[in-house]
């Protein structure tokens, strides 16, 4: 049940309405506004753990390429410069 109370200003009328708690978690639970906000966000979480889970397997496969790339640009450095 609301109660409706009527609020006066100096410029204007305000109506405020007083819900019960019963009526707030029954629109709560009726209502899908903010059902697709919680659904991007457990799949950003998701995401999350997949790269997280992706970097704890092929780390070390990871930081060789990047090594042996880090070696082959210092020694194409080293003939272009021509020492």
């Amino acid at each position: 049940m609301a109660l409706y109370r009527l609020q006066l200003t100096d410029s204007s009328v305000l109506i405020a309405v007083e819900a019960g708690m019963h009526q707030f978690f029954h629109s709560f639970w009726l209502e899908e506004d903010g059902q697709d906000l919680m659904e991007y966000s457990l799949f950003l979480c998701f995401v999350a753990l997949a790269c997280t889970a992706f970097l704890a397997i092929f780390h070390p496969s990871i930081s060789t390429i990047w090594q042996s790339s880090s070696n082959n640009l210092q020694q194409a450095n080293t003939v272009a410069s021509g020492s």
